[in-house]
């Protein structure tokens, strides 16, 4: 019988709960389309910025809540491609595909202890979402001009405010530099994934809950302009490989190799202070394994509205 442990056993429910959520936005979907008299799409392009919340870099204090420990520095360039469908005027649902790339560093830290840790890394994010939207708010008039059928007719704007949730599927692949190379971290087991009996490595793809605000306009009938930002609930911790405590480096050297051993704890690069390395050593903390990582898109939305 397999006893290691896997975090990511947890994800078989949320792949259950992601398809249910999929199923249920499109028989509400087929349902408002045979009700509805007049039929609101919008495809378009998003571009925008993606970070990431986790154990590297931050501020001096840590476990802040939300962007107070985010990195600006590490803000990255997000793109992606996505299409609405306005069941009413209340409610609407999209799916929407985004690329962008996550990333921090100790170094940057003002937190003495994570400087001193010294690590870094860098991963693309590949994610599809489907995300139900509720309308907050909204100005302007859409549909029959001056309530006569048959005469279609707008204001020249449309202003929309909503708020979304959701579920998505992302791929991530962390990544750190060693002596002018980049290397993949998780097959490398850097928290001795690979000698370990209890831990199994992470998966490199994994489910996550969107959750945000946006705002859009709608110009002469059929531009759209919008602004969005979404935080995403993860359900791992390793979106930067770390996680738990430091890994017996000789362990980890017989298993993996040399740079895995060097990439498992990089303190002593910064210093040679005994009293620092002390507390850098197997099994001390590493990360904080009670919190997941999660990233966060903000994005510019241009699109064509389309109505029939």
């Amino acid at each position: 019988m397999n006893t290691r442990f896997n975090p990511d056993n947890i994800h078989d429910d949320l792949g259950q709960l992601l398809v249910l959520v999929i199923i249920t936005v499109l028989v509400t979907m087929a349902f408002n389309l045979n009700k509805a008299q007049a039929q609101h799409w919008e495809i378009g392009a998003m571009v925008g910025s993606s970070n990431y919340l986790g154990e590297i870099g931050g501020d001096e204090k840590v476990s802040q809540p939300l962007f107070i420990d985010m990195q600006s520095e590490h803000t990255n360039l997000a793109l992606g491609v996505y299409t609405r469908f306005y069941l009413n005027k209340w409610v609407a649902a999209k799916a929407n595909f985004l690329y962008g790339t996550i990333s921090g560093d100790d170094r940057l830290s003002s937190n003495y202890a994570r400087h001193l840790r010294n690590l870094h890394f860098k991963s693309h994010l590949l994610e599809f979402a489907i995300q139900p939207e509720l309308t907050i708010f909204q100005l302007g008039r859409r549909g029959h001009r001056y309530n006569l059928r048959g005469i279609n007719g707008w204001d020249a704007y449309h202003i929309r405010s909503y708020m979304f949730f959701g579920a998505a599927v992302f791929n991530f692949n962390p990544k750190a530099e060693y002596q002018g190379e980049w290397h993949n971290l998780q097959p490398l087991g850097t928290e001795g994934q690979y000698y370990k009996s209890l831990i199994e490595p992470y998966k490199l793809t994994q489910i996550s809950l969107p959750l945000g605000t946006g705002l859009t306009l709608i110009y002469n009938k059929s531009l759209s302009i919008g602004l969005e930002i979404g935080w995403r609930k993860t359900f791992t911790d390793y979106l930067d490989d770390v996680s738990t405590k430091y890994a017996d480096p000789a362990l980890v050297r017989a298993e993996k190799g040399e740079v895995a051993a060097a990439l498992s704890n990089r303190t002593s690069e910064v210093s040679d202070n005994p009293e620092d390395l002390r507390f850098f050593k197997a099994d001390e903390q590493r990360g904080n394994h009670l919190n997941d990582d999660s990233y966060i898109f903000t994005v510019l939305t241009i699109g064509y509205y389309i109505s029939r």
